[in-house]
């Protein structure tokens, strides 16, 4: 018998003691009026009581050594389950996980040298040990379940109970467990017998054919009578080189354009319509047809886009401390835009300042104080753009004020000819999107978009 106390030996020895401590003032007060012979049995049913609970705490019991010998036997399970009849689409064998399993199976059965055993064990509804790799490869799968989990933690509890810890165990499955609660319980039963698992995995990445269509931007933003241009992406997955139309189409169905389009295998194409602004907010629709093989449904044939007729005007302030002629001509440009509202203030020297707005072709004197220097200030306009010399006009009062213009009411600010002050300037630093490096060598251009070009904003 050994003895494995439920606390330490010391605190032990402190109940013993408080418990005797309290056993002679129990028997004190309580046995005042007995007899001797009576005072002796209640005594003696105390003692006997605390001589109970210490022997309870001491934790008596009985230790076995289970001895488990390592024995060269190995289990190779096969997974039978009808989800391996799945086809290997890219295997250059060809056919299902299941033949890919045998042949596997094959080359395992080739590797085993002489004096091992192994146990071959199919896996599907139940498990169940077969006599050699020729039975186990014979075993068709049709199982409606796969307990791989159960069943291998099983096999290696029965060879712990007569004495063997495996060598290992292999493991032929797709990974489709229909139990995988039991993982844990595999997962101890194997750790602690040191049995490695290892797996050989069937099974690939696979897609449904299937025709998507989705809208490149789900909101545009526009003036009324302005022209937009809203675009469809059509996604083509493993249906082969395919043809279909896209439609455009109102919020009462009414087609308004349509168009073909052509999209390769496994490829994406986008189809644009040109549209004009409608005087209000409407919603738009994109619906494209249907092609042979498409598992998609028809909810993955149409996407949604809205509108946004904009009633006021978009507000610029822009300011530059050193003119230049592409901030000048920018200038132009928005100031010949019936969307936008200008106001640009240009630094010649110190004491020289000229001002130009919409509407205006010549600009008028100005001076610093006409730059906004508050918060309150730039939350009269939507956009401030910034073009070279920022560390003439801007103050670090100012640039506190533009950074919560910009974060925390969501103002746009634009650096028109990229960094805009020479050197460092660490309070406009935070509002940049990069940290500015040297110019990049070699030759570049700019490709402008339908849109600038028909704009005129990139020349010719």
């Amino acid at each position: 018998m050994i003895f494995e106390p439920v606390i330490p030996w010391g605190w032990l020895g402190v109940v013993a003691a408080a418990c005797l401590v309290l056993f002679c003032f129990l028997l004190a007060r309580g046995t005042r009026s007995f007899r001797p012979r009576t005072r002796m049995l209640v005594s003696a049913a105390y003692l006997a009581g605390i001589a109970g609970i210490l022997f309870l705490l001491a934790n008596p019991g009985r230790k076995e050594t289970l001895t488990v010998h390592s024995h060269p036997v190995w289990i190779v399970a096969l997974d039978a389950s009808s989800s391996m009849t799945a086809p290997m689409q890219s295997s250059g064998a060809g056919g299902s996980r299941l033949d890919a399993a045998r042949r596997d199976l094959k080359s395992i059965a080739g590797l085993v040298p002489d004096g091992v055993d192994v146990r071959w064990v199919s896996v599907k509804d139940s498990s169940s040990i077969l006599p050699d790799a020729g039975a186990l490869a014979r075993v068709e799968a049709d199982g409606s379940s796969s307990p791989l989990s159960r069943s291998l933690a099983a096999l290696l509890e029965d060879e712990r109970s007569g004495g063997r810890a495996p060598s290992g165990l292999i493991l032929l499955s797709d990974g489709r467990d229909t139990e995988p609660a039991h993982l844990g319980r595999l997962a101890r039963e194997a750790g602690n017998l040191g049995v490695p698992v290892h797996t050989l995995c069937y099974g690939e990445k696979w897609e449904a054919p299937r025709l998507t269509l989705e809208a490149t931007k789900t909101i545009i933003h526009s003036f009324p009578g302005n022209t937009v241009q809203a675009s469809a992406r059509v996604r083509n997955r493993k249906l082969g080189a395919i043809q279909t139309a896209v439609s455009l189409l109102d919020v009462g169905g009414r087609v308004l354009d349509r168009k073909v389009v052509n999209v390769a295998d496994d490829a994406d194409a986008v189809v644009n319509f040109t549209l004009e602004c409608p005087p209000k907010s409407a919603h738009f629709s994109l619906k494209c047809d249907a092609v042979p093989g498409d598992e998609s449904g028809p909810e993955g044939h149409e996407a949604l886009f809205s509108i946004q007729a904009m009633r006021s005007r978009i507000r610029v302030f822009m300011a530059e401390g050193a003119p230049y002629w592409d901030s000048k001509f920018l200038a132009q440009f928005l100031r010949r835009q019936p969307s936008f509202d200008v106001r640009s203030i240009h630094m010649l020297t110190q004491e020289r300042f000229y001002s130009i707005n919409t509407g205006e072709e010549t600009g008028a004197k100005a001076d610093g104080e006409s730059i906004p220097s508050s918060l309150e200030d730039f939350l009269r306009f939507d956009m401030v753009i910034l073009g070279k010399g920022a560390e003439r006009i801007i103050t670090p009062a100012r640039a506190a004020a533009l950074h919560s213009f910009v974060r925390d009411y969501g103002g746009l600010l634009v650096f028109a000819r990229g960094k805009s002050y020479a050197g460092r300037f660490p309070e406009m630093e935070a509002l940049e999107p990069f940290a500015w490096k040297a110019p990049f060598p070699g030759d570049h251009q700019l490709t402008p978009s339908p849109e600038g070009v028909k704009d005129g904003l990139f020349g010719v």
